[in-house]
């Protein structure tokens, strides 16, 4: 007589083996749709998730994409919308694991620390942002966040906007920084005229404009220590 509950015997027994190989050596050896079909084992309880991780990462092109795609996007794949947020959140987890990891508000400020937090909180973002960093005499941050999305460029309305938040917190220094969704590094004829634009605004309220960092990807670029753009901050 046929086993009924042999294959469900072997799916468990498949599951329990990825289980262990992961607890024995982390993810190393594994592929990326293995490492996706492990995480899927805690979503999906019944289903082969080798072959639910095979058809996201043909159709996102990567790990990584899957983990940035939009939630509508993965369901499309055939996944249910709680589990396309699980996948979906990997991206914020990873952003909160690294900034409780690596940044400490009683830090003093230093540039190359800044520009890992940086990099960290422009992950998976497709459309450029601005990052607004504020520190106080003794050089401790007092600010930090998101304050606007979209093209960089320093018009009035955003210096003001920059301005009045270093006001309200007490700044005495502040670095500015954008993304660049395109992949590079490099600053264009607008940020460097933003730039100057923006240290006059912040020097009239005798607030220091310390950096710019464009960041791109796991790439950043530092108005202040490259030899080109250093004269701005003098």
């Amino acid at each position: 007589m046929k086993d009924m509950n042999r294959p469900a015997a072997l799916h468990e027994g498949h599951r329990e083996r990825v289980k262990q190989k992961f607890l024995a050596n982390g993810f190393e050896g594994f592929s990326d749709h293995e490492i996706l079909e492990m995480l899927l084992f805690y979503a999906v309880p019944r289903k082969d998730t080798n072959e639910i991780a095979h058809k996201l990462i043909n159709s996102c092109g990567s790990l990584s994409a899957v983990f940035d795609a939009p939630v509508r996007m993965l369901e499309s794949c055939g996944i249910s919308e709680n589990t396309a947020v699980l996948i979906r959140s990997i991206n914020e987890v990873t952003k909160a694991y690294l900034s409780d990891k690596f940044y400490n508000s009683t830090k003093l400020y230093s540039s190359e620390f800044l520009r890992q937090k940086l990099i960290t909180s422009f992950m998976g973002l497709h459309e450029e942002h601005v990052i607004l960093a504020l520190f106080d005499s003794k050089g401790f941050e007092v600010f930090y966040g998101f304050i606007s999305e979209g093209s960089f460029s320093m018009t009035e309305i955003r210096c003001r906007k920059i301005v009045d938040i270093a006001i309200k917190y007490q700044a005495t220094a502040a670095v500015i920084s954008h993304n660049h969704p395109s992949g590079i590094a490099r600053p264009s004829a607008a940020d460097i005229e933003s730039t100057v634009f923006l240290r006059k605004a912040l020097a009239a309220v005798d607030i220091r404009l310390l950096d710019h960092i464009i960041v791109a990807d796991t790439n950043s670029m530092s108005f202040a220590l490259d030899s080109k753009y250093v004269e701005i901050f003098m």
